[in-house]
């Protein structure tokens, strides 16, 4: 739903405010946040927030505008406290924590002022009350006239309040969309009443899940049972309900202006010159590594004749610098390839 898989089947459409939008249109309006967080972890959130601006905000911004707009994103997700601390790389290199990571990941998308945000379990991995604090953000977001949607695992009774509407799938089927406050009704009418006391997420997940002792068939009767009850007690969500405010007749605005090729090569070669710069081990072992595996090839080709004897004894020289110097450089680029495709993925 996001258009952020390259391939794979996909039917049906998306609209925005009853519009059908492309691909690329659609993209521009909202905004993707990775289960993994993909960030430098040499850099601190502010210039992290500062470089994806430059990068992806429209060039009609003046650099003072868009230096207001990181400012006015940190104080939003309460970045201001770690705004300047390096975020570092869990169990490699010390920095912020796994929340204030998770919520500088959130803030990188909310740089665009996108309409809707799509997050991919926030909350994994996350302690209980880190999970709440920014569960609590996420609803701040959703009440500024902004749609919020994200996959959660094992949300607690407090956290699942929340939320406004909440779907239930399983095996591929939509068993539930609605309000969370029609969850007890809903589940009663259907045969299968929410007991007191328990967490409702957690009663319904053990419905449509198999335990381990439990026969499959009785988890299938159960799924089969709630997902006819769901087409003949369709209650899909309207728009209306929802569009308060909102005209429906227009479509949703557009940015333009994106920014200019060689001013994205000069941002990225800055953010990768100071990137390094904080990596002096990485770049000291890649300058001394260089320089002895020059000075050996340069010595495969000292006092080689010209003779067809000399000319045999070049090919080793030849074949060391064509092919072994080139892999050795790749090597080193093995440990933050993983980390800049992710963000290759975020800003495309």
């Amino acid at each position: 739903m996001s258009n952020r898989l390259p391939d794979g089947f996909k039917s049906g459409q998306v609209q925005v405010n009853g519009h059908h939008m492309k691909r690329k249109q659609f993209r521009s309006l909202s905004a993707y946040v990775l289960q993994d967080d993909a960030l430098l972890g040499n850099l601190t959130p502010r210039e992290s927030l500062r470089y994806s601006a430059r990068l992806r905000l429209p060039r009609t911004m003046s650099r003072k505008e868009k230096k207001q707009r990181v400012e006015e994103v940190i104080r939003r997700m309460n970045l201001i406290g770690c705004a300047d601390t390096v975020i570092g790389y869990p169990g490699l290199k010390r920095g912020i924590s796994g929340g204030e990571r998770k919520r500088t990941s959130v803030a990188l998308e909310l740089l665009t002022s996108p309409m809707v945000l799509f997050l991919d379990e926030p909350t994994s991995g996350l302690d209980s009350a880190t999970a709440l604090s920014l569960v609590r953000h996420l609803k701040s977001l959703a009440e500024d006239n902004r749609t919020v949607i994200c996959t959660i695992h094992q949300p607690s009774t407090e956290m699942l309040q929340l939320f406004d509407d909440v779907f239930f799938l399983s095996a591929g089927q939509l068993l539930y969309s609605g309000p969370v406050l029609d969850l007890p009704s809903y589940f009663k009418n259907a045969g299968f009443p929410l007991p007191q006391f328990v967490n409702p997420a957690d009663h319904i997940m053990g419905l449509i899940t198999r335990d381990p002792d439990e026969a499959a068939e009785d988890v299938e009767d159960r799924i089969t049972t709630l997902a006819e009850h769901y087409t003949t007690h369709n209650n899909l969500i309207s728009v209306d309900e929802h569009a308060i405010g909102v005209d429906l007749t227009q479509p949703p605005p557009m940015t333009k202006g994106g920014v200019l090729w060689h001013v994205k090569l000069w941002v990225l070669f800055t953010r990768s010159f100071k990137q390094r710069l904080r990596d002096p081990g990485n770049t000291y072992q890649r300058l001394v590594e260089n320089i002895v595996i020059s000075i050996f090839a340069g010595l495969l080709f000292l006092q080689l004749g010209h003779d067809q004897e000399g000319k045999n004894v070049l090919v080793l020289p030849l074949y060391l610098t064509n092919f072994i110097l080139p892999i050795s450089n790749q090597r080193s680029r093995g440990c933050t390839l993983p980390i800049d495709h992710l963000l290759s993925f975020r800003n495309r």
